[in-house]
């Protein structure tokens, strides 16, 4: 059994790895269970690949693999149907668009048809497609016009794209969509039951404050988010106060992205935060501080907009 590694114990976000590939992640148990038709993970070579294999046979699941690289990986599509596993390597749209050359426009039916295949909601895979065919900005996106008070924890996958921490990659029409409520209690479910350690990791991973900064300057909102990046905190909210006594800066690591760094601005604002223990957030922005003294204040204007989400 894998020990607990606390997040603020090691201040470094991590992985979560067992040794078994299928419990050292929430999609693959998914599909185990049968929450999820198909589950898409990656390996980089066949040695990789072998490992994978016999952990995928033990729990008795299928797989199909793709023949090319997407970016630095292999795809692998698992399910407990063969035949849907295929399917999925067929209709994959990210190899559509990047390898065929296809247009947005050209594989919406098959985006539909992968998010059937995925078990995301109806609702946010016609939200996303919506969003990219309008090139809805990050500002005008629905999900961010107004976060709740208060989210559940489940919808919490800050952390794609920097560790496995995540119970689902896909991106909800908003953050109190009662049809994504429903498939992240299922899954998480799915994680109690097959790997209570790893439950354990992700609640003390995902029950906690984020802020997160998104450059509203790129070609769409879902490019925006996968470049975030942002604090955790060690810490409390108290209507528009949170108290702090530690901080975990947190930045996308997407292979596509990979040679970007953070803006000199967020380095700044890492500093002061790193220094304080409280921020207050206002209608416009919000003020670091030390105790009582402020340490600096920022306003949502420019490219660089942040939101605060209060996982609970």
């Amino acid at each position: 059994m894998p020990e607990i590694k606390k997040l603020f114990e090691t201040k470094k976000i991590e992985n979560f790895w067992s040794d078994d590939f299928v419990l050292s992640s929430a999609d693959l148990i998914a599909a185990k269970e049968g929450i999820k038709r198909v589950a898409r993970t990656e390996y980089k070579n066949e040695t990789d690949l072998a490992r994978i294999k016999n952990s995928l046979s033990r729990h008795k699941l299928e797989f199909a693999s793709s023949d090319k690289k997407l970016f630095e990986t292999y795809c692998l599509y698992v399910s407990r149907d063969k035949k849907l596993a295929q399917k999925a390597k067929e209709i994959d749209p990210s190899f559509l668009i990047i390898h065929q050359h296809k247009t947005f426009n050209e594989t919406t039916d098959s985006i539909r048809s992968f998010g059937w295949l995925l078990n995301y909601p109806d609702c946010c895979v016609n939200e996303y497609i919506e969003n990219v065919l309008s090139q809805t900005n990050i500002t005008e996106c629905r999900a961010f016009k107004k976060l709740p008070s208060k989210i559940s924890f489940l919808f919490n996958n800050q952390l794609n794209g920097l560790s496995n921490h995540s119970l689902s990659f896909h991106f909800p029409c908003s953050f109190d969509c009662q049809k994504s409520l429903k498939y992240l209690e299922r899954v998480f479910g799915g994680v109690e039951k097959n790997s209570p350690v790893m439950a354990a990791s992700f609640r003390d991973y995902f029950k906690r404050p984020f802020l997160a900064f998104f450059d509203q300057t790129q070609s769409s909102l879902y490019v925006s988010w996968d470049k975030r990046q942002g604090f955790i905190f060690d810490g409390k909210i108290n209507g528009k106060e949170l108290n702090y006594s530690s901080v975990i800066f947190f930045k996308t690591t997407y292979p596509e992205f990979k040679e970007e760094g953070a803006r000199r601005e967020l380095l700044a604002i890492q500093k002061k935060i790193e220094k304080g223990n409280r921020i207050i957030f206002n209608k416009d922005g919000f003020g670091v501080y030390k105790g009582k003294n402020l340490l600096m204040k920022r306003e949502n204007k420019g490219p660089l907009r942040s939101y605060f989400f209060n996982f609970v």
